[in-house]
């Protein structure tokens, strides 16, 4: 079961381009913050950089200011989830769900935290619509990789 826990980590980290393989903005670094583009945008740089404090700040304020913003809400799931926080991740991922219900990576990453909480059903359900909205979405190597762990799943 370890090695299923370290690839589902593994393959969700190889399905999109990471926070941590963005180049950097340097101009929002500066605390020239007028939006909460300006603040998401940070908190992914802040995120990249390690600074996992100053990002969930940045994300939280990016959400005060468009609590309507499905990413912010999935940055922020993301974070929680690379801290440990599954049960706080899933909440996040829900959130970023509810406003774009067609967020394929959302369910891929929902799928890996309700996998580290024992959701199996959860988890299996996850990674079905994530295939189901990658191949829609003419992402085949997302399609590829949910369908692959849906496999290696089955045996849980």
């Amino acid at each position: 079961m370890a090695i299923t826990i370290i690839s589902l980590s593994a393959l969700s980290s190889e399905l999109t381009p990471s926070v941590y393989a963005q180049p950097t903005r340097t101009d929002t670094l500066k605390s020239n913050l007028n939006n909460s583009v300006d603040f998401l945008n940070r908190g992914r740089d802040r995120f990249q950089r390690g600074d996992y404090k100053g990002a969930v700040e940045d994300f939280n304020q990016a959400i005060v200011l468009n609590p309507n913003d499905a990413n912010a809400y999935y940055h922020r799931g993301l974070l929680l989830h690379k801290l440990g926080d599954n049960l706080n991740a899933v909440l996040n991922f829900d959130r970023a769900l509810q406003l774009n219900p067609r967020y394929a990576d959302a369910y891929f990453r929902r799928a890996g935290a309700r996998y580290n909480i024992g959701d199996r059903p959860g988890t299996i359900q996850d990674l079905q619509l994530a295939a189901k909205f990658f191949q829609s979405q003419g992402n085949t190597k997302g399609y590829q990789q949910a369908q692959n762990l849906i496999k290696r799943l089955s045996t849980w």
